[in-house]
Formats: structure tokens, C-alpha cells, sequence
């Protein structure tokens, strides 16, 4: 994990997912945010890939699709809100995509240490 705390990640994390919210038209490359976030950006636009690994992932994508079932990581299993809102994105699904934005937000979970 790099230095930054795990709040420093989880924060940009819920404003970049409230802005693809608030601006459903836009892609994650767009978030005005990135500039303050290079590191993240680069690696793969994800502030939860860039602090965690997928088995120590922060977000909860669903128990069906848990690294401990899958061995891969969750967010790109099939069926997950995230293939959700890639799937909605690609076909201008705009009130879905705000929907499935807002899931993702929200989808950050502290363990229990952490709190």
C-alpha cells in the first residue's frame, strides 16, 4: 500500500464516484480531481487498486463475487455494479449510471480496525 492513509484514498474515492454521479455523461478520466491524485490515476484510475491488492479490497462488490469465491478480483466480476455501470456508461444509460455511481460511493467499507 503506498503512504497515504486509508482515508486519504477513501475520500477521493466517494468525491470521484459523487461526480461521475452528478455529471453521468462524463468518464472517470474527466474528474477534475485527478490532478491532486496522479499516483492513483495512473494506476488504474482506481484509488482502491492503487492502496489494496484485490484480496485486501476495501470495497464490497456483493458476497457472491468476493475475492474468497472468484480468486480474482471483485469489481470486474461479472454481474458486480461496476460491470454494471461500464455496461450503462457505453450505452448512455444516464440514470443508471448515475445509480450504479452512487453504489460504487458507497461500496467503500472500513474493516473493523479501521473504523
Amino acid at each position: 500500500m503506498p503512504s497515504a492513509k486509508w482515508y486519504e484514498l477513501r475520500d477521493p474515492h466517494k468525491e470521484l464516484w459523487q461526480w461521475l454521479a452528478d455529471n453521468p455523461e462524463k468518464y472517470k478520466k474527466d474528474w477534475p480531481g485527478w490532478s491532486n491524485h496522479a499516483g492513483a490515476w495512473n494506476d488504474p484510475q482506481c484509488f482502491a487498486c492503487y492502496g489494496y491488492t484485490c484480496d485486501t479490497c476495501p470495497c464490497h462488490w456483493g458476497s457472491r463475487t468476493d475475492y474468497e469465491v472468484t480468486r480474482r478480483c471483485s469489481c470486474t466480476a461479472r454481474h458486480t455494479v461496476y460491470r454494471k455501470y461500464m455496461k450503462a456508461s457505453a450505452h448512455s444509460r444516464l440514470n443508471l449510471v448515475r445509480l450504479y455511481a452512487t453504489r460504487i460511493r458507497d461500496a467503500w467499507v472500513l474493516p473493523d480496525d479501521q473504523e
